[in-house]
């Protein structure tokens, strides 16, 4: 749908997702699917500026956005729902500009939002059916760095980088921080 390409990802089902600036394509190996937003239907994406993907270990498509949140594809459906910052629910997102999305090893899932920490977010098992709210807990990392990536190793561990050059293993049983002495990296 457009030349800008954020990000791409393979599911398990052989799709290929390009994240572009106007739009989520799916390719099934013969043809282009575009998602983008419809105004007046609240399951599509919500926001054509796509910048990350992910997915995880139940097959859900987590979609970010550049400043409209993170929504999650019911691949049963083919809805998304959105979950957004909303400026006055601190249990809402900690913001609208999605920067990185990880798993963690019990399932619950890391957003990191510009200018904004990350996210530990639980889905209820009734999320899609019910469209109920997901459980947010927000978090900062020490001194208010902002994160710059977030990613996880063979071991499962789980490792922040933040804008001040420090490199952070989280603790996801205390939502705890470990800097790593020495280590620092260059963007």
């Amino acid at each position: 749908s457009q030349g800008m390409v954020f990000d791409i990802i393979q599911d398990a089902e052989g799709f290929l997702w390009i994240a572009t600036k106007n739009g989520l394509n799916r390719y099934d190996g013969y043809s282009f699917r575009v998602f983008t937003n419809d105004p007046y239907n609240a399951f599509t994406l919500s926001g054509n500026t796509i910048v990350k993907l992910f997915e995880d270990s139940k097959g859900r498509i987590w979609v970010g956005t550049e400043n409209s949140g993170v929504n999650v594809y019911d691949k049963k459906t083919g809805k998304f729902h959105r979950i957004l910052h909303k400026p006055n629910d601190p249990s809402s997102l900690s913001g609208n500009a999605i920067r990185s999305i990880e798993e963690m090893p019990d399932g619950r899932i890391l957003v990191s939002c510009l200018d904004a920490g990350f996210n530990i977010i639980s889905l209820k098992k009734d999320f899609f059916d019910k469209n109920s709210s997901p459980a947010i807990t927000r978090l900062t990392l020490p001194n208010n760095a902002e994160v710059y990536a977030i990613g996880k190793d063979q071991q499962s561990n789980i490792w922040i980088c933040g804008m001040d050059k420090s490199v952070y293993r989280f603790n996801p049983l205390n939502n705890g921080f470990t800097a790593l002495p020495g280590a620092a990296f260059i963007n």
